[in-house]
């Protein structure tokens, strides 16, 4: 393993909002960040400068996750004011939005393949799928009165809408095309004191309404453990879950976990306040112990693969270089 002394040397820090950072979401040309003191900021992509509209003040309350469309041309937010919004990047103009009936807090979001669906979590236990050209809302799910959805995630075929809980911790598989309010499938306890976080393989880049069995997606916990999954089906109603391996390492839940463009590497985060990477064979080949001062909430590859964005309990949003062998080197911080 690599010695992250001699590979990371902390240079500044600076703080980007008013309350802990929630979640950052990057495309080539735009990075979002939303935060407990209910705004989001917006910035350039190239340049890390922040965009003439932002912040964003469209919540009352702690806004949770973010998401951006394919194209970065549109980004979603989820709200502890009921909200799910969806707003133009280009101007900050506030195209849509969904609202609980209940007004009970927002939690997780999702987009589907070629943006066409958005799903959103609540703290109720439903789940809301949008249909993206009309912004109608198609159907609301109860899942599970005493139960927030923590994370969300679309097969790349858009059939199948895997979900995660926190108090079951379960993973639940949903039929996105019948809406259905019964799961197809449900792994029990996936993660005990909840699954913090799904995200699908990009190796696997289905069209709607086309088949991609054998699926892999990953899945991070509160019980500090990073599983790797197939989700397969032989048929429209009976999806299949296989755990294929467990990450160990965290000390802390696991709040953030995704993998590069390529589906070849896994970098990770969360109450532990470390950043790891890791290779398909569950091996951590590199942790920096020192990343942030508190937790690390969220984070993102860059579309190349060259950097890692992470953002903290501590306020600060640090942009990390990564070199081709996925070392990280050196480290700067998004600038107001």
């Amino acid at each position: 393993m690599i010695d992250s002394t001699t590979v990371m040397e902390l240079q500044s820090t600076l703080p980007l909002h008013s309350g802990d950072i929630h979640c950052i979401a990057v495309h080539r040309d735009v990075i979002v960040t939303t935060s407990g003191s209910s705004i989001i900021r917006v910035f350039n992509g190239p340049d890390y400068t922040e965009k003439s509209y932002s912040p964003l003040q469209i919540h009352k309350y702690h806004v949770i996750h973010c998401v951006l469309t394919s194209d970065g041309s549109r980004l979603i937010a989820t709200s502890m004011d009921g909200k799910a919004s969806v707003v133009d990047t280009q101007t900050g103009r506030l195209l849509a939005y969904h609202q609980q009936p209940s007004d009970v807090g927002m939690r997780a979001a999702c987009l589907s393949s070629y943006d066409h669906l958005a799903a959103f979590g609540a703290c109720d236990g439903t789940i809301a799928i949008m249909e993206m050209d009309t912004y109608k809302t198609l159907k609301t799910m109860s899942v599970n009165d005493d139960e927030t959805i923590l994370a969300l995630c679309f097969t790349p075929d858009t059939h199948w809408l895997l979900s995660g809980h926190s108090v079951t911790g379960d993973i639940r598989v949903w039929n996105a095309q019948y809406l259905s309010n019964k799961p197809a499938a449900v792994q029990m306890t996936a993660h005990e004191m909840g699954t913090q976080f799904l995200q699908i393989s990009p190796k696997y880049k289905g069209k709607p309404g086309e088949s991609n069995d054998g699926v892999q997606f990953v899945s991070g916990g509160a019980d500090c453990l990073i599983h790797i999954w197939s989700i397969s089906y032989d048929d429209v109603t009976s999806p299949r879950l296989s755990k294929l391996n467990t990450l160990v390492g965290h000390t802390g839940p696991v709040y953030c976990v995704k993998y590069n463009s390529t589906g070849e590497t896994l970098v990770s985060c969360g109450g532990d306040f470390t950043v790891r990477l890791w290779n398909m064979d569950g091996e951590c080949i590199f942790v920096n112990v020192e990343a942030h001062t508190s937790f690390i909430n969220s984070l993102a590859f860059s579309a190349d693969d060259k950097q890692i964005y992470t953002c903290s309990c501590d306020r600060t949003v640090k942009v990390w270089g990564v070199t081709d062998t996925l070392n990280l080197k050196g480290e700067y911080f998004i600038k107001i």
